[in-house]
């Protein structure tokens, strides 16, 4: 028996292909038709003595319809199937059982209320009686996890933020360009960097280190001619520049 004992029959489409059929050659199309829904919407055995059978015609009416009505079906060495009709059996079978899916859904849910009710109920019967159920104890309150703030990798396009820029200025009496030139330099050393240590919760603490060992390095005279370049004194106030 058919999983889908209803077969849907689209009848304008069906008139319109089979204008050319008499009336017996039709009769016999719509039972082979119908005898493949019944298989589930599977391909039919290529046996023209069990089709003949299916369509319940004899051997020699069998060979006079079936190279008319055999257009209508795809067939190889084994099989016979009607395309159309094996597409809509598939359709109708998800369609079915998304209905048993959310019958049982319903029938949960439908369960749940029923118990709800009951258990009302009977609270109810029981407060009548002069029972008073003991108060539930108060939940305990969740305790917070610490959240430890995760590190992430230097980008690209990477900037330190204004105060950090006027704190470098002013204790490595250094100007906006030197800084500049370091941000390039820490940035592109970073991205090269792998493994843990090149993840940070903060990029501006690791640069400020980076300004002042910087500093303290034998290049660091490069400073003093940038200061000059840009005619800055070391024993002259020192002005701070938007970064």
């Amino acid at each position: 028996m058919s999983k889908a004992p209803f077969m849907p029959l689209a009848t304008d489409a069906l008139i319109a292909d089979t204008t050319h059929l008499n009336t017996f050659e039709f009769g016999c199309y719509v039972k082979l038709l119908m005898a493949q829904w019944r298989n589930n919407g599977k391909p039919l055995e290529n046996n023209h003595k069990r089709l003949s059978y299916m369509m319940g015609i004899t051997k020699a009416q069998f060979n006079k319809v079936w190279p008319v009505i055999s257009a209508f079906y795809l067939i190889d060495e084994n099989t016979v199937s009607q395309q159309r009709l094996a597409k809509d059996f598939n359709i109708v079978e998800q369609k079915i059982e998304k209905n048993i899916m959310n019958g049982s859904k319903g029938g949960i849910a439908k369960a749940l209320k029923i118990k709800e009710v009951t258990l009302a109920n009977a609270t109810v019967s029981l407060v009548a009686n002069g029972y008073q159920p003991e108060p539930e104890p108060e939940p305990e309150p969740i305790k917070k996890k610490n959240m430890v703030k995760k590190g992430s990798r230097i980008d690209a396009e990477w900037k330190p933020s204004q105060s950090v820029v006027d704190q470098i200025i002013l204790k490595e009496k250094s100007n906006i360009k030197w800084v500049e030139d370091h941000v390039y330099t820490f940035v592109n050393y970073w991205l090269g960097k792998t493994g843990r240590d090149a993840t940070k919760t903060d990029w501006n603490a690791p640069f400020r280190n980076w300004c002042a060992n910087s500093f303290n390095r034998p290049e660091s005279s490069k400073h003093q001619e940038t200061c000059a370049d840009f005619g800055v004194e070391e024993t002259e106030e020192i002005v701070i520049t938007k970064f």
